[in-house]
């Protein structure tokens, strides 16, 4: 390595450096914010705060498993299966303004 790249180099892993820094610096002062704002809320908003956070890291964990690879085969192959189905003539036209009971109790 000539000493210009070296030099391009080490400039380049101090910046990569700083900006890590920088995130997590400005990572905890956002935490530290929050939570001075948290010591001041009643009882009744923590709760109300808590329970969003939950629902938050359960959509993000339901996101995660969705789009897990073997979610996604799961679906292709279920997909294959409901169009084959449908093409040899076993689902049912969906009749807007009907009950989902109403269009299971017909003959077909």
């Amino acid at each position: 390595m000539d000493i210009q790249t070296k030099s391009s180099y080490t400039v380049h892993k101090q910046s990569q450096t700083n900006t890590q820094q920088g995130k997590a610096t400005m990572a905890t002062d956002q935490l530290n914010h929050i939570i001075e704002e948290v010591e001041q809320l009643s009882d009744e908003d923590l709760q109300a705060a808590h329970e969003r956070i939950l629902d938050i890291l359960d959509e993000r964990r339901w996101d995660q498993l969705l789009n897990s690879p073997e979610s996604i085969a799961y679906a292709e192959k279920r997909r294959k299966v409901v169009i084959a189905e449908h093409l040899a003539g076993k689902t049912k036209k969906y009749i807007p303004g009907k009950s989902i009971a109403d269009l299971f109790q017909q003959e077909i």
